[in-house]
């Protein structure tokens, strides 16, 4: 309370005191003070989030003055005169700053090395046999270590597969190497023919069968996209046909021969064409 005391307006600012006013009835007493305590309520409503602001406000200002003065004793130490840690570590040996380094062999060590090393007691001999040596039957003095044959602790390199240079494999005689499109069916006079339009260029064998009856095409290389079962509009000689197996079978009227060739593309053909020339057989 002291501290809102002490933050309390000047004396210039006059605030007029509560419940000044007579009030004759209870009823309008307490309809007063209710007024007052919701209006005190609705200012300190107002004022927490400001308030929230200034406690976190002031709480970082704390660590940020806390922080100054840590940097502020650190930078006071090093003008000192103080060296760091890390600088004394760093320094060179009292033998490498004037003082002469004892004498002796650098392979036997200096004196203090030696010293060391007899209360370490002798060391264990080192002569090892090399694989030449072990090769022609020689054998490690006693006591030495154990050699260690580094053609042994390696595994053998594995060849590296040679890069085949040949061309590709040929597809097996079984694969599909295009599709069957479209296929279209022609009522002439002294023939009927049959197109087939396929994506690629590959060799289709035919045969009749069913007395000259059923032309069988074998489409093993070939995708067929259309239904199985098929009727023909054209009903001069072809009825209909069937896709089983991977061979399209053509029903014909009467017995007939026929005649194939394959059409590369053209410029309002983008595919091969397959086509079969129907004829009527001879009597």
């Amino acid at each position: 309370m002291d501290t809102l005391r002490a933050l309390a307006p000047p004396d210039g600012l006059n605030f007029p005191p509560l419940f000044n006013k007579p009030l004759s009835s209870d009823s309008a007493r307490i309809t007063r003070l209710e007024h007052a305590v919701q209006t005190l309520s609705d200012d300190i409503n107002t004022m927490a989030p400001t308030i929230v602001r200034m406690v976190a406000i002031e709480g970082d200002v704390k660590g940020l003055v806390k922080q100054l003065q840590t940097l502020t004793n650190q930078n006071g130490q090093s003008a000192s005169g103080t060296v760091p840690v890390e600088q004394q570590s760093e320094s060179p040996p009292a033998s490498a700053r004037g003082k002469k380094i004892p004498e002796g062999d650098v392979a036997k060590g200096t004196e203090p090395a030696k010293a060391d090393e007899a209360k370490a007691g002798p060391a264990a001999s080192s002569s090892l046999v090399t694989p030449e040596a072990a090769s022609k039957g020689q054998l490690p003095p006693k006591g030495a270590a154990s050699p260690i044959s580094r053609s042994k602790s390696k595994r053998k390199a594995r060849p590296k597969k040679p890069i085949a240079l040949t061309a590709p494999k040929a597809p097996p005689p079984n694969s599909v190497s295009g599709s069957v499109v479209n296929m279209r069916i022609g009522d002439r006079p002294h023939k009927t023919r049959l197109v087939l339009d396929v994506t690629a260029k590959t060799p289709v064998k035919m045969s009749m069968i069913n007395h000259d009856k059923t032309l069988v095409i074998d489409l093993v290389r070939l995708r067929w996209g259309g239904r199985d079962v098929w009727a023909s509009d054209h009903t001069r000689l072809i009825t209909g046909g069937s896709v089983k197996d991977g061979r399209l079978y053509v029903n014909l009227k009467r017995a007939s021969t026929y005649k194939s060739l394959i059409l590369s593309p053209s410029r309002s053909d983008k595919n091969f064409r397959l086509v079969i020339d129907l004829f009527d057989k001879a009597p």
